[in-house]
């Protein structure tokens, strides 16, 4: 009995200690987490800045608007963002596709990663159509 208990205990640990590594490695990829510290924040603009000063790299999320190119207008939809007053928020989705979402969200669907995407065709037949 004592062992059982000690292998419970120790599978338990060696979770907790996992599940954090996998989390910390997530990144918010919303355009506009600029410096991708996972919050969209006054740093991301000072962070937009340094990019148009020369002083920080351009990282993929750092063009906020999506237009192609990092300049003031991305300082002004990360002010957007942070005051809740964004008309659209482009993502990357599950899928790693960009895509962008008109505000405000109405209807969210969620799906999971366990399976590779399926064609119409192939849907079809798994839905017994």
């Amino acid at each position: 009995m004592k062992k059982i208990l000690f292998l419970l205990a120790m599978t338990s640990c060696l979770a907790l200690a996992i599940v954090p590594a996998d989390a910390s490695d997530y990144i918010l990829e919303i355009f506009g987490n600029a410096n991708m510290d996972d919050t969209i924040d006054e740093n991301d603009i000072e962070y937009v800045r340094g990019i148009i000063g020369g002083i920080n790299e351009a990282t993929e999320l750092a063009d906020a608007n999506h237009d192609g190119k990092i300049d003031e207008n991305d300082i002004s939809q990360i002010e957007q963002i942070i005051a809740g007053e964004e008309n659209e928020l482009t993502i990357v989705d599950a899928m790693e596709n960009i895509v962008t979402v008109k505000m405000p969200v109405e209807e969210v669907s969620i799906g999971h990663r366990l399976s590779p995407p399926l064609s119409s065709k192939a849907f079809a037949v798994y839905m017994g159509v």
